[in-house]
């Protein structure tokens, strides 16, 4: 459920993104296959449904010249019909700065270094050089332009605003950097961007701020970027909690051919760090995005394994259920939620970790979820991390939890409230919090 590179070569995953082709999901990831050192490969992972990944391995090396590399992203060339030609960006910071640099392929597994007459440096009339500061220059996201080239994106140090860098090109790989957009409200501390998609007439873009990614949205390429009115923050499992952790990042669209889809990594609480579910980008009436349940995740369940479960009374607030699960294999948990009433009444999940303690996922009357530690009676709920995603729902909702190890998504109505790390190992066992029913679990294939 949640990827894992496992090669030496490779080594630990950051950054990642996917490209589709020939029904075909390409995987690719920074990663860094000394611990403690630089970042210094991409890597690749192929899978045939988008859950189950086969490793490929490392696809580029950083250059012994550079300190480290910097992550991309993939596109097809402008003249993909003539050419076959897949393009890659990523960086290097080599001497005094991080540039960009670029890869080519007709398969998308064997790469070759394009030449440094390609390396996309920063332009002094709109950004930082290193000279200058701490300056950025990195991982190129592309959206085609209306006449057949394409716009780009990329993590920049504006010179006269925090924000993005921007530029255009017609063949993929020549790029002329152009004037930042501007972002409203403006910034006080940098960002990353992560990536962009136009959606009807807008163009939508996730930023990277402070360990949270954020929706900005444009009538136009060149800006400026407004931060979304509501649910601005799509994943801030990195921004809101209470220990300052980061448990994911780095969210990145994914053109499919069933939709749009959003990509990203979690991180555990020992720092281990895996591929995160594919979401399916929704957009409301009002253009507000959020992320939701994909249905191809759907191929998780082991409908061999499949468990109508039983909740037996424990407590006065906890109901555990008649069976304990291989939280090591992962599971999908699903169940109708009736939402409390504004008492203050408690509903939810109950998750048993080693500890002798456990975590409760909390959802109030209006759907606002929050994660966080509760005694094994269910009294005492401490709450480290709270998520509105400002939905209306009705009464009740279907509650979709896949968990595995101590890694956890959670939705409601298939709407993503949160990614979370738990504290510690869960044992398996679980309970439902509140009016919880039809409460069917599978075990991952």
């Amino acid at each position: 459920m949640f990827y894992k590179a496992s090669s030496e070569k490779t080594g630990r995953m950051w950054d990642t993104w996917l490209y589709q082709s020939n029904e075909k999901y390409y995987l690719f990831y920074l990663a860094q296959s000394q611990p403690d050192a630089s970042w210094d490969n991409i890597s690749l992972a192929i899978s045939e449904d988008g859950v189950h990944w086969d490793e490929h391995g490392v696809i580029l090396s950083k250059k012994e010249d550079a300190v480290w590399m910097g992550t991309g992203s993939t596109w097809i060339s402008p003249d993909f019909e003539k050419d076959g030609k897949f393009y890659i960006n990523f960086s290097e910071w080599r001497g005094i700065q991080q540039t960009i640099f670029f890869g080519e392929s007709t398969d998308l597994i064997h790469w070759d270094r394009l030449g440094d007459e390609f390396e996309f440096c920063p332009d002094t009339s709109w950004y930082n050089s290193e000279e200058e500061g701490n300056s950025r220059w990195d991982c190129i996201f592309t959206v085609p332009s209306d006449d057949g080239a394409l716009w780009g994106y990329w993590t920049a140090s504006p010179s006269q605003h925090h924000g993005v860098g921007f530029g255009r090109s017609s063949d993929g790989i020549t790029w002329e950097s152009l004037k930042p957009p501007v972002l409203d409200p403006p910034l006080e501390i940098a960002c990353e961007h992560g990536g962009v998609a136009k959606v009807g007439d807008k163009y939508y873009h996730m930023l990277g701020i402070g360990g949270g990614m954020y929706t900005y949205v444009s009538d136009n390429p060149m800006g400026p970027l407004m931060r979304s009115n509501k649910n601005p923050g799509i994943l801030t499992a990195g921004d809101n909690n209470s220990d300052g952790a980061r448990y994911t990042y780095f969210a990145r669209f994914f053109p499919h051919t069933e939709g749009l889809l959003v990509n990203h990594h979690s991180i555990d609480r020992s720092k281990e760090v895996y591929f995160g579910l594919l979401k399916r980008a929704i957009f409301d009436g009002d253009g507000t995005l959020r992320l939701g349940w994909w249905e191809g995740n759907d191929k998780l369940k082991n409908e061999r394994e499949k468990v109508t479960c039983v909740l037996e009374a424990n407590s006065l607030n906890v109901n555990l259920i008649n069976r304990d699960f291989d939280i090591s294999r992962g599971i999908v948990l699903e169940a109708k939620i009736t939402f409390p009433d504004k008492s203050g009444q408690l509903g939810g999940l109950y998750i048993q970790t080693c500890d002798e303690g456990g975590t409760a996922i909390i959802v109030d009357h209006r759907g606002v979820t929050s994660f966080g530690s509760i005694n094994p009676d269910g009294l005492n709920f401490h709450a480290d991390s709270t998520v509105d995603r400002e939905c209306l729902f009705g009464s009740d909702a279907l509650l979709r939890l896949v968990i595995k190890r101590d890694l956890l998504e959670f939705y409601l109505d298939d709407v993503l409230m949160q990614c979370y790390s738990l504290p510690k190992m869960p044992t398996g066992k679980m309970g439902a919090i509140g009016e919880i029913t039809d409460i069917v679990g599978w075990v991952l294939k």
